[in-house]
C-alpha cells in the first residue's frame, strides 16, 4: 500500500496499491475500543483497478454542492502520470487534463457513462483474490502504529 485516506467520518478507510488498485475498507467497528478490546480486520467494501501503475496518492472529497448528487468522491494519482476522480462505487468521473471536459453536476459527461476504460474494471469482492495473509499484516501493522 503506497497511499491511505480516510473518508469524513473515519468510517472507511481508501487505501492504494503498487499494482494501481483501490481499495475501500470498512474500519468502523474494526479499532478497539473501551467496550471491546478485541481488534477485528476491516471488511472490505469494493476494490477497482484505477491506473496502469502504482497509485501514489488519493484523497477523498466530501461535495458539498447541492447540484452535484455524488456528494463523495476519490481522487488518484498515479506513478503513470495521471489523476482522476470517482465515486466511493468506483464509477469513473474523469481524469484531470484529459481533452474531452467533465462537469461533476452533469453524469452524461462522467467517463464511466460515456466509455468504459479498461483499466477501471469494478472488481466484485467475492471473485477478488487477495493475498489475504500480506493483507492482513498490513492492516494490523497500520492499526497499530
Amino acid at each position: 500500500m503506497l497511499a491511505l485516506a480516510l473518508n469524513h467520518d473515519y468510517s472507511i478507510l481508501i487505501t492504494g496499491d503498487t499494482k494501481g488498485f483501490l481499495y475501500l475498507w470498512n474500519i468502523e467497528n474494526s479499532k478497539p475500543s473501551r467496550h471491546n478490546s478485541k481488534f477485528c480486520l476491516p471488511r472490505l467494501l469494493r476494490a477497482w483497478r484505477c491506473h496502469d501503475m502504482a497509485i501514489s496518492s488519493c484523497q477523498y472529497i466530501k461535495e458539498t454542492d447541492e447540484h452535484i448528487t455524488d456528494k463523495q468522491l476519490i481522487v488518484t494519482t498515479s506513478m503513470d502520470w495521471s489523476c482522476r476522480l470517482w465515486n466511493l462505487d468506483g464509477a469513473y468521473i474523469g481524469a484531470f487534463g484529459q481533452e474531452q471536459k467533465w462537469n461533476l453536476a452533469n453524469h452524461f459527461t462522467h467517463q464511466s457513462l460515456i466509455n468504459l476504460d479498461q483499466d477501471s474494471t469494478l472488481l466484485s469482492i467475492s471473485s477478488m483474490k487477495l493475498e489475504s495473509e500480506t493483507t492482513e499484516v498490513s492492516f494490523i501493522c497500520l492499526f497499530l502504529t
